[in-house]
């Protein structure tokens, strides 16, 4: 699978705040997983996210891994606080993406809890941070 949309040109880059609770979410999540983190969206048939450090890209399974959309360029260094939301570009490479990135953000910070829940109840430790060193060990 195809986890970097730079190799395509988007139709359109905007500048987009997103909500804290939902940064927050997704940030907590990218710090207990190896990375690239490949999250299914159930609500949306074909889209799978892959969230790295610098980027939550989405991709259609159904059409060869393209890209849909992707936040990147996160301005967290501005915020001192954690309830302010967070600026992001957002690369919109689907012409239909601008009418699901609030969907598909929200289906991301969901399937983030689910997954956090679901590893809470099979014994995980909910303290396991990685640290940005352990690139390659996720966990367990």
């Amino acid at each position: 699978m195809a986890t970097d949309g730079e190799h395509y040109t988007p139709l359109r880059v905007m500048r987009k705040s997103i909500a804290a609770e939902d940064y927050n979410r997704i940030r907590l999540g990218l710090l207990r997983e190896r990375l690239p983190w490949e999250i299914r969206l159930e609500r949306f048939h074909c889209l799978v996210c892959v969230l790295d450090e610098g980027q939550w890209l989405c991709l259609d399974e159904c059409n060869n891994d393209l890209p849909v959309l992707a936040w990147r360029n996160f301005s967290t260094r501005r915020s001192a606080s954690l309830d302010a939301p967070v600026e992001c570009d957002l690369y919109l490479y689907h012409i239909q993406a601008g009418l699901l990135m609030g969907n598909v953000l929200e289906a991301l910070a969901q399937a983030v809890d689910r997954h956090r829940r679901e590893r809470e109840s099979h014994g995980a430790p909910v303290s396991a941070i990685r640290s940005p060193d352990d690139a390659d060990e996720a966990p367990q």
